[in-house]
C-alpha cells in the first residue's frame, strides 16, 4: 500500500512541475510588475503604494502565485513554495497567519485542475469524485477507527450535536497485511497495548492476541488526546 502512495505522489509531482518556457512567457518582468500586491505571497515592510496601490519599490515584492486575474497559478504556487526558504522573510512576516493568502474558492480551482490531471494521467477517473471534504470524513473515521474515541471525533470536527459524529463510526476493513499484531500474558500487559490502540482479537493457550492497522502506529498525538 506505501508502495502504491509513493508511486501516485511520484506521478503527481511529475504532473505538477513547472513548465519553464510557458512560465517566462507569461510571467516576465513587466508581467510581474504589473500584477496587484495581493497576487504575490510575501511583501518586505519599508516600501510605499503608488497610484495603482502597488508597493515600490518592486523589489520589496517576492513570489509571484496568482495570476492577473486572480486566479491561483499551480505552476507558480509549487516555484514560490520551492523557493520560500530562499526569502529572508521578517519576524513580522513570519508570524503572520498566512503564507499564501488566498481564499476557498481558488484553492478548489486549483485542487480540481490537479484532479483532473491525476485523474487522466493515471487513469482512474474515480480521483474526479474526491473533494476536499473526503479527507476530512476520511481523517474523522481513521481517527474513531484508531482510538474509538468519539467525543475525540466530534472535538476534531468541531460538531455541537454528536448525531453528526457518530456517522464516522461505521467500521473499516483492513487487509491481514496492514496489520501489526502483539501478544501479552497478564493483565497488565494487555492495558499497555489497549492504551496505544491495539485491538484484543482472541485468546489462545492463555495468551491473548491484539493488533492494530500499521499505519497508525506512529501516531502518539492522537493516542495522547
Amino acid at each position: 500500500m506505501e508502495e502504491k502512495f509513493a508511486e501516485v505522489n511520484k506521478r503527481l509531482d511529475e504532473m505538477a512541475k513547472p513548465k519553464p518556457q510557458l512560465a517566462e512567457a507569461e510571467w516576465d518582468t513587466e508581467y510581474i510588475n504589473n500584477l496587484p500586491d495581493e497576487a504575490l505571497a510575501y511583501i518586505e515592510p519599508g516600501g510605499t503604494k503608488d497610484e495603482q496601490g502597488k508597493t515600490v519599490p518592486r523589489s520589496l515584492r517576492h513570489l509571484p502565485y496568482k495570476n492577473a486575474q486572480g486566479n491561483l497559478d499551480a505552476d507558480h504556487v509549487r516555484n514560490a513554495l520551492a523557493r520560500l526558504d530562499q526569502i529572508q522573510i521578517s519576524a513580522e512576516g513570519k508570524a503572520s497567519e498566512r503564507v499564501f493568502p488566498t481564499t476557498y474558492a481558488n484553492m478548489d480551482v486549483c485542487f480540481i485542475k490537479l484532479k483532473r490531471r491525476a485523474a487522466r494521467s493515471l487513469q482512474n477517473p474515480r480521483l474526479l469524485n474526491v473533494t476536499f471534504t473526503t479527507f476530512r470524513d476520511w481523517g474523522a473515521t481513521m481517527t474513531y477507527h484508531y482510538t474509538r474515541k468519539l467525543l475525540l471525533v466530534q472535538q476534531l470536527l468541531g460538531h455541537k450535536n454528536i448525531q453528526n459524529t457518530l456517522r464516522y463510526t461505521r467500521p473499516v476493513h483492513f487487509k491481514e497485511d496492514e496489520f501489526e499484531v502483539e501478544t501479552a500474558a497478564t493483565i497488565e500487559e494487555a492495558k499497555e497495548l489497549l492504551k496505544v490502540g491495539f485491538d484484543y482479537i482472541a485468546e489462545k493457550n492463555s495468551i491473548m492476541l491484539f493488533r492494530r492497522p500499521k499505519r497508525f502506529g506512529s501516531l502518539s498525538v492522537i493516542n495522547e488526546a
